[in-house]
Parts: C-alpha cells; sequence; structure tokens
C-alpha cells in the first residue's frame, strides 16, 4: 500500500512517521525547496504561499504542549520558542526517524482525482510536475492533504479601500517594521498576529491604529507564577468543569492587571465566544500611546479612512490586514474538499464523508486554542490505521450527523462559521478511536503518581504513546521531566543566596507540583458539586 502526501511541513511530516508506523509506503510532495512549511522564513513572498512567518514570531504555545509525542523539545529551548527554534526543531524530528528521503521537493500537486475504478479499489490519481520536469501522474491507495488550512489570504472590501493611495498589505506580506519608521499605520484584526504586527510597527511607526469589530479578549503567554499559560487551561481535569465557571475563571485571570475595558480592547462577547489575541505587549504599546484601539472602519478615502464612530485619520500611509485566510484546496474538486467553512464537510475534521472508500484525509484544517502538531499528530495516525482497515468508520448518515451538530456548535459559539476549539477534547475524541487514549484506572494500579500527573496536570502530547499502538517507552519520562524542562532554558541565573520567604520559593518545582495538584483538585470538587 502506498499513499500521496501533499506538503512537508508539520502535517506532512507526521503523515510520513504515521505511514511508516504502520506499513504504507509514503511519497511525500513539497512545492518548496525545505521541508518545514510555515516555518520557513523568507524576507520575501514564496511564489503562490499562504500563511507566512514574520521576524518578531514567537509560538503561542509552550513547548512542551506543542511537541511531538515521542520527540520531546531541548531542554535549552526556551519555554516559548522563535521561530528559528521550531524550524531547527522540526528539522531534527525528520533526521531522527529518517522522514527526508520520503520527500520530493520543489514538485507541486496539480491534481488529485478518483481513479476510473475508484469505487471498486478506492485508489487515486495524483498529477504532479517537479520544478524543471515534465507532468507525471501516479496511483495511490491512500491520500493526505497536508498542504495548510490558511492558503489565500483574506481582504475585506470597504468603500474607498480602491482609491485609497496608502500602501496595502496583509500580514502574510509583513516581515518587520523596518520601512514603516514615522508613518501612520492602520491595523485591520484582532487576531494574534494583528496584536504582534501592532506591537512591532509601533516601535517604528509615529503611530498604530489598531481597528476591531468587535474587540477581542487578550491572553498572556504566562500565568501569574510565570507558568506557560497553556498548560494550566489544556488540562482533562479542566474539560470536566462546567463551561461557565471555565469561561468565569479564564475572564478573570485574563483580566489580572489587565483592563480590557480601559485600553480599549473590550470584546462584546465572553472570552469563550469571542475573538482570542494571544500577546504580552499590547497591553504596554496602548498605555505608551504607540498603539491606540479603534472600532470598525466604516470606509477609506484616498488619504484616509473613517470609522464607525465617525473619527477620521486623514494622513494615513499604510494599511496592514491580519483579517485572515480563505480555504484553497485547489488541485481537487469542490465535491470532495469545499472551499468555505460554511460548507466544508469533513468528519471530525479529517474525512469526507460521502466517498465509498475512507482513502483521502484532511490534516490540519482545524485551529486550535493550544498547541497544533501533537492535533495533526493523532489525526494522522488514526487516517493512516483508517486506511489499513484496522480502525472502522461510521455510515454517511452517522459522520453528517457529527458535521453539522460540530458546525452548528460552532456558529453559535462565535456567530459566525469557523473552526476554532480547545485541543484537549478533541485529542481525547481522536485518540479514543485509535486506542491510545489513557486510562486512569489502568494507570492508577500500575503508576499512581503517573496518573495523577497524566489526568491532573497537563495534557502532554507524550501521554498518547503510554498505551496502545506504537506506544513508546520514554513517554512516561517525557511527562515526568516537562516541568523541569520549561524552567531549564530561563533559570540561567541561580541566585547564591536562596531567599528566606519559606515556601514562597517559586523555583522549588516539588512545591509548584503540589499548590498546582490542590488546586486542579479542587476544581474537580467544584465541578462535581455545581
Amino acid at each position: 500500500m502506498k499513499a500521496a502526501i501533499i506538503g512537508g511541513g508539520i502535517g506532512g511530516l507526521v503523515a510520513i512517521k504515521a505511514c511508516l508506523e504502520e506499513g504504507i509506503e509514503p511519497h511525500c510532495f513539497e512545492r518548496y525547496g525545505q521541508l518545514g512549511g510555515v516555518w520557513v522564513y523568507d524576507e520575501n513572498l514564496r511564489p503562490g504561499q499562504g500563511s507566512a512567518i514574520y521576524d518578531s514570531l514567537t509560538t503561542n504555545s509552550s513547548k512542551v504542549m506543542m511537541a511531538f509525542s515521542d520527540y520531546p523539545m531541548p531542554d535549552d529551548i526556551p519555554p516559548f520558542p522563535r521561530y528559528p527554534h521550531v524550524l531547527k526543531y522540526v528539522q531534527d524530528y525528520a533526521a531522527h526517524f529518517d522522514l527526508e528521503k520520503h520527500i520530493q521537493y520543489k514538485t507541486s500537486v496539480l491534481r488529485v482525482e478518483p481513479t476510473a475504478d475508484f469505487e471498486t479499489t478506492g485508489q487515486w490519481s495524483v498529477r504532479t510536475r517537479t520544478e524543471g520536469c515534465e507532468e507525471k501522474a501516479g496511483v495511490y491507495d491512500a491520500v493526505f492533504v497536508c498542504s495548510g488550512l490558511y492558503k489565500q489570504p483574506h481582504i475585506p472590501q470597504y468603500p474607498g479601500l480602491d482609491e485609497f493611495q496608502g500602501q496595502k498589505m496583509h500580514t502574510n506580506e509583513f516581515r518587520n517594521a523596518d520601512s514603516f519608521g514615522g508613518k501612520t499605520v492602520l491595523v485591520m484584526g484582532a487576531s494574534n498576529s494583528a496584536g504582534d504586527a501592532a506591537a512591532d510597527l509601533s516601535r517604528r511607526a509615529r503611530v498604530v491604529h489598531l481597528t476591531m469589530r468587535h474587540g477581542c479578549w487578550v491572553v498572556r503567554r504566562m500565568a501569574k507564577d510565570s507558568t506557560p499559560v497553556d498548560m494550566m487551561v489544556n488540562r482533562r481535569i479542566v474539560q470536566l468543569a462546567p463551561k461557565a465557571i471555565v469561561e468565569r475563571v479564564a475572564s478573570a485571570n485574563a483580566s489580572v492587571n489587565f483592563s480590557h475595558d480601559k485600553l480599549g480592547l473590550r470584546a462584546e462577547t465572553g472570552l469563550l465566544h469571542s475573538e482570542v489575541m494571544v500577546n504580552d505587549e499590547i497591553g504596554d504599546r496602548i498605555m505608551c500611546g504607540a498603539v491606540q484601539c479603534r472600532p470598525g472602519v466604516k470606509r477609506f478615502t484616498r488619504t484616509g479612512v473613517e470609522f464607525v464612530d465617525g473619527y477620521k485619520i486623514d494622513n494615513l500611509d499604510a494599511v496592514v490586514f491580519a483579517t485572515g485566510y480563505e480555504l484553497g484546496f485547489d488541485f481537487i474538486d469542490r465535491s470532495i474538499i469545499q472551499d468555505s467553512f460554511a460548507d466544508l464537510d469533513l468528519y471530525m475534521h479529517v474525512f469526507p464523508p460521502k466517498l465509498k472508500h475512507h482513502t483521502l484525509a484532511v490534516i490540519g484544517c482545524v485551529a486550535t486554542l493550544g498547541g497544533q502538531p501533537p492535533v495533526f499528530e493523532l489525526q494522522t495516525r488514526w487516517a493512516a490505521r483508517v486506511f489499513k482497515g484496522l480502525v472502522p468508520m461510521p455510515d454517511v448518515d452517522t459522520m453528517m450527523a457529527d458535521i453539522k451538530r460540530r458546525r452548528n456548535i460552532f456558529y453559535q459559539t462565535f456567530g459566525k462559521h469557523r473552526i476554532f476549539f480547545p485541543p484537549v477534547p478533541y485529542q481525547e475524541e481522536v485518540a479514543e478511536m485509535i486506542g491510545v487514549k489513557p486510562r486512569f484506572t489502568e494507570l492508577l494500579l500500575t503508576n499512581p503518581r503517573l496518573a495523577f500527573q497524566v489526568f491532573f496536570g497537563p495534557c502532554y502530547p507524550a501521554s498518547y504513546r503510554l498505551r496502545g499502538p506504537h506506544s513508546w517507552k520514554g513517554a512516561k519520562k517525557v511527562i515526568e521531566e516537562s516541568w523541569d524542562s520549561v524552567v531549564h532554558a530561563t533559570k540561567t541565573r541561580v541566585p547564591m543566596k536562596q531567599p528566606k520567604q519559606g515556601g514562597v520559593v517559586t523555583a522549588d518545582t516539588t512545591l509548584l507540583r503540589v499548590g498546582l495538584a490542590a488546586v486542579m483538585i479542587f476544581v474537580a470538587v467544584c465541578a462535581f458539586i455545581v
């Protein structure tokens, strides 16, 4: 059995590895000259590139929560890596598992179609073109679509935008603020990239105006005790608490030493129903006047912009659109993979439900409030086992009912069609289907301490290698040492004399674990009482 894998980014790499684990022959096609996907930094936008990174980019997920399940990030990588760290880690992962030999570089996938005998064989015809060569067609037993969710930059239309004479760019073109010195800049959007671009630009521009139609919630990377916030939030036990309590606690934590109202950021809806911007700097940049928050745009003029509250800027030099992306799967028929979130039919965000044979999987067509590589990895592990016939699939009606249920939940939550959710519940669902979901009672009988770490601590990716197919004997050690790995790269100075505050020494990881354990037990009790 052989599979075509479209894309050599993170999704493509974990797809190669999943194929090798299941005895499938992988053939990966990468349109550019190196692996890494979006994590490859280039000063210029590469031909046909969608999402791209900027020079100041730092991950929103901590290293222990975005690592692959059987290949932890090195201790010397900071808790929140910058893009060079991630690219090097991904390259090392590929080298460690000898994945790169399965990648054909500078090869574009032109078309993916069911073969003439698909109803019988479930096979696919994949047409490709390698740079400097003629088109080729191959027949594959399965296809992983790992080309990425964000392909086509979305630029909303406003009255007068076509006549605006200043600079216009999407954040996929933005690299740094060097060329914006002394300029008046408008950043449009309430996403992570909008906050990063606004903060970065504000150090060179005369002033940056950040326009948001509905406001946003700002979440900092660190919790109060300098623990990465995703290690606090993305826990199995937290998912058992009532949603109202989770939102109340999360909102309170997001507002510690930070007034969304006073800074002009206040969202119109609650944290779990709104845009979330992970950013550590935007509040400070607003406080010093370098960034000014504005409501939605009403119209543009030749030299400026007018907002819905009547405020006008007459000397606007540039507009940076941090307004997201459109779906783009132009190599496959729209009846198989649709081109809008409102119409996208993918069972568990992976499988087109109406195909007779489930031999095509879309990897990474999700956005999560947490690390995405572990999600992609579980998706590929599941897909590979489905391709091999080791995991059964529901009937079409069951799959379509689940798709519609999830679509309605997202629409009711956000008031628009999008795919955005906390990673833990979804990961648990996929892991259950594969047979790798941890069992609390099973762990409790064999290793009570590990059971407590797995179910009350952060949902480490390595927990999905403790049992089931392709388990890894190093998973237990990774889980036990993750706390120490987080502080290893930051605790570069140890005071000659320890402070005399007794139990307030935050560097004491044992006390930290005990304190967090007590908090989690309290949350669990509250959840069951309520």
